[in-house]
Formats: C-alpha cells, structure tokens, sequence
C-alpha cells in the first residue's frame, strides 16, 4: 500500500541519517531507521566500509520486504507495523502473552516499542492524504 511511504516519516522524518546521527540507542541509520542486524537479514550491507542503509533505492527495497515479510506473517498491516517498530518476535511474544491479535489491544496492554509509533503513523498517513488539513 501507498500508506507505506509515511514510515521514514515517522521513521526519519525523511532524512537520511548515518547511525548515531538518530538519537536513538538502537544504532538505526538510514531513512528507513534499519539497525543492522534487520538490515543485514534483509540483504543490505553494514560494515566498516560500507553501510547500504544508506542507500535510499537499496534501503526502500529492504524496507518493503520486510513489511511485506511481516504482513505473511501477521495478516494485518497493523502488525506489520508494529513489528517494524520493536520487532516481530516481540510482536509474536505480546500476542502469546496477552492472546491479542490485533495492534491497538497491544499497545493498550503495554506492548509497543516507540511510545505513540503506531499513532503518529497513522497521523502521518492521514496527513499525506489530505495534506490540506494542515494548512
């Protein structure tokens, strides 16, 4: 779905920042906010010479996959989501816990990664669609 694109939102705000640049403790970098071991699982390249998250073309395409990867997985594009954000045995771990199968019923329950993620996406998308609410 087009919805996608509002994850570097969210993410980076668009910005295509080196790990350390973030301001998170995660090592993310990239629009996309890969941390490496995700990147690496994903095809990209993160080493000391050379860090393909980022490469925008190359990081849009492990990012997709691996929403994509996390829809097969959860069925519901919430999840995939929220999987994105704190990882998807994370996500499989909250719902074994809690026996939700839906986003909204784990945060609810405690279980997200960054505080609001999933709300502020959904902010960003609504935002992108009809970009003259904000003027």
């Amino acid at each position: 779905p087009m919805e996608l694109l509002a994850v570097p939102i969210t993410e980076s705000g668009y910005k295509n920042m080196s790990q350390g640049e973030s301001g998170t403790s995660m090592k993310s970098a990239g629009l996309w906010q890969f941390i490496p071991s995700t990147a690496r699982n994903y095809g990209l390249r993160v080493d000391q010479k050379v860090d393909e998250r980022l490469d925008v073309e190359l990081s849009t395409d492990a990012a997709l996959r691996y929403l994509e990867s996390n829809h097969l997985r959860f069925k519901d594009w919430h999840l995939s989501l929220l999987a994105y954000n704190m990882g998807e045995n994370a996500v499989k771990k909250a719902m074994d816990q809690t026996g939700a199968r839906d986003a909204w019923s784990l945060i609810r329950a405690g279980h997200e990664g960054d505080k609001d993620y999933l709300p502020k996406l959904m902010a960003a998308i609504l935002i992108m669609k009809n970009p003259e609410s904000v003027r």
